[in-house]
This record gives structure tokens, sequence and C-alpha cells, in this order.
């Protein structure tokens, strides 16, 4: 039997010949159509995070996903249309995200691992 799933943090796993990173080109054709706030890379070039709203009838959440190399997932999700959430690298290994301690968080993730790579999340009450 598999040990119990850890809620602190987040496992990305790779699907092989499922999944592909996007150009640039490809990113900015993407964004408009996918309520994409705001994205930022890291700076080593190759992970992203980006925020997101997403709308079905009355209910919408905002939320920040990473992509690494060996995977992509979300790390913070909230209730909420176009929350006014900041989400930045501190380095290559540390996210920042700005956000209000009053939003209702249904995902909140401390650390995530993709293979050998450990990124953690800070969280800061704005």
């Amino acid at each position: 039997m598999p040990p119990p799933p850890n809620t602190e943090s987040s496992v990305i796993v790779e699907t092989e010949g499922t999944s592909r990173r996007l150009t640039e080109a490809e990113f900015a054709e993407f964004q408009p159509h996918n309520n994409v706030l705001a994205e930022a890379l890291a700076p080593n070039g190759i992970s992203r995070i980006i925020t997101q709203t997403t709308v079905i009838g009355d209910r919408a959440l905002t939320s920040v996903s990473i992509s690494l190399a060996g995977g992509a997932g979300a790390i913070y999700a909230a209730r909420g249309a176009s929350l006014p959430i900041n989400a930045y690298w501190k380095d290559n290994h540390t996210v920042v995200i700005e956000t209000k301690n009053e939003y209702e968080a249904n995902t909140k993730c401390r650390t995530v691992r993709s293979f050998d790579e450990l990124i953690t999340i800070e969280y800061v009450d704005v």
C-alpha cells in the first residue's frame, strides 16, 4: 500500500508524449483565450508561473500554476474571478505569491518537486 499523500507538497509528474513546452509566440496567442492574467519566467529561463482566472457559471477561481522541465500543475487557487494575486520568482528555487489571507484558498502548496528540482512557495499577506 502506498504512503498517504503529503498535503503540504505537490508532485509534478511528466506525462510522456502528451505535453510540450510552448514557444513564446504560441504562449502569446494562447494567453488572451484562456483568461491568463500574468506570467513570469524564472531567472533560469525555463520555469514559468502563470496566474489565470476560470469562470464557469457563477463559480470562479483565480489560480497560479507552475511549469517546470518535468511537468506542470496548480500551486495556489482561491475562489473568485481575477483576484489581485501577484506571483513572481524570488530566485530559481523560490516562488512568492502575494495574496490575502481572507481569500478562500482550495489549493495552497508550500513545496513542489519535479524529479530532483525542489521549489519552495512563500506566501505574503497583502
